[in-house]
């Protein structure tokens, strides 16, 4: 699991001027990283021999006190546990300040630093599934794309749902005057269902994303069209949108994908593909703020 370093990013702020030296002989000590590792809060001080303890001051939470020497310079602070983080069970509030208070041994504030509980969702990428070596069962590989979703904030949560929706029809049918789309819609409450299989997620393979980190989801033979046999046509670009609805927002991505090769019989009765695809962009600029 990546280490995240907060003290020049995003959410803390340190306040240098608590931190100095007393004498020469006995430094004060100063918190040295402040990162979010999974389900906990891990605060490591520097010259650790000479502080007492860590204080959690938590917003509408009290204070959780840790303590700290120089066999055990790291203090944690359990944000919540993987099944109720992201849902509304979940124990800190969007956006909960933690102000973190370091004592010395003699009872002295010596530094502090704040950190923000503030996860984040994005539909980062949506990536050939070839490039996992991920083949799924009763569906066509060429027909099934990865989405890789990244919580780019602080601390962990988890998906609620992932939609796929409002899919364009541009390649018309063979015998009749109506158009169809190589995509298929897709509602997934968790990712273990028929259509949706977690490549690399985390916590038992469900919606779970620990802050800085990405998982990976394959939509089994989304690129696919069910029905009438349409007419041959070399390539499109199918547009459609995924929508990630999580506890604190609902955001929507309109995908463009590259179908190419021409179509060809994909696995299962009345079902169509391209030979083959690739991304061609994610319109950032549509969530739904």
């Amino acid at each position: 699991m990546n280490r995240r370093a907060f003290l020049s990013g995003t959410g803390i702020a340190v306040s240098a001027a608590l931190a100095g030296c007393s004498s020469e002989s006995t430094p004060d000590p100063t918190i040295e990283n402040v990162s979010d590792e999974g389900t906990e809060l891990a605060v490591t001080v520097a010259d650790a021999e000479y502080a007492d303890r860590v204080e959690f001051n938590v917003e509408n939470e009290g204070t959780t006190k840790k303590p700290i020497s120089g066999d055990s310079p790291t203090a944690t602070y359990s944000l919540g546990d993987p099944e109720t983080l992201g849902t509304k069970k979940q124990r800190l509030h969007h956006q909960s300040e933690i102000q973190i208070v370091l004592y010395k041994q003699d009872g002295s504030q010596t530094d502090l630093a704040d950190w923000v509980f503030k996860p984040e969702l994005e539909l980062t990428d949506v990536i050939h599934s070839n490039e996992f070596n991920y083949d799924p069962e009763n569906y066509a590989q060429k027909a099934t794309p990865v989405f890789e979703i990244s919580n780019t904030g602080n601390g962990p949560t988890r998906i609620g749902e992932l939609v796929v929706l409002n899919i364009e029809k541009e390649v018309p049918l063979d015998d009749s005057n109506q158009t169809t789309g190589f995509a298929r819609s897709l509602l997934a409450r968790e990712p273990t269902n028929e259509r949706l299989h977690p490549i690399d997620s985390h916590e038992e393979h469900d919606y779970y994303i620990p802050g800085g980190e990405s998982a990976y989801f394959a939509a089994k033979g989304l690129l696919t069209h069910s029905g009438e046999e349409p007419k041959q046509v070399e390539s499109v670009t199918q547009h459609f949108d995924v929508e990630i609805r999580w506890l604190f927002d609902d955001l929507r991505y309109t995908v463009a994908t590259k179908l190419t090769g021409g179509i060809t019989q994909s696995s299962g009765e009345g079902m169509y593909r391209f030979t083959d695809y690739e991304l061609k962009n994610i319109d950032y600029a549509s969530p739904l703020r």
